[in-house]
């Protein structure tokens, strides 16, 4: 002020993620990261945050995570997938991949990650995932029906 005396000014804040959640951009993302990045279990995760006073349980973070990805990521895949499906040719793969606790299936037995990937036309790569149990031509089908879809239009 002109007249010297100190004040505050507050930045608007930044639109919840969640209706009702203290949950941030930043706090879900860096813990999407640790999980997915770094392959950090969320129980670690909780330990962390117990350490630095913060009580933020497993399950809650859990639950960010779920939403985040249905209501964040989701859209974005789903804009990619239809982006791959119109490219000239893709490419696609799968790997083997072992998922513990998975219901009704043994530790043991083989699921899948198939890899889907736009081919070198000059574009912007895109390249999406599809986790699967069956390493059966039917997943790459199933994926790649709206191609066929379009293909047929024209």
């Amino acid at each position: 002020k002109e007249d010297g005396e100190a004040f505050i000014k507050k930045a608007p804040l930044c639109p919840a993620l969640m209706k009702h959640s203290l949950a941030s951009p930043s706090v879900v993302s860096w813990i999407m990261y640790q999980k997915y990045g770094n392959g950090m279990p969320l129980f670690r995760l909780e330990k962390e945050f117990n350490e630095f006073g913060i009580d933020l349980s497993r399950s809650t973070m859990s639950n960010w995570v779920i939403y985040c990805a249905l209501h964040y990521l989701k859209p974005i895949y789903d804009y990619c997938h239809k982006a791959l499906l119109k490219r000239e040719f893709l490419m696609a793969d799968e790997t083997r991949i072992q998922v513990l606790h998975e219901e009704d299936r043994k530790a043991t037995i083989d699921s899948f990650m198939w890899a889907f990937r736009s081919g070198e036309d000059g574009l912007a790569p895109i390249i999406l995932y599809k986790y699967s149990q069956s390493r059966s031509g039917d997943v790459a089908k199933e994926f790649l029906e709206k191609l066929q879809k379009h293909l047929d239009w024209r």
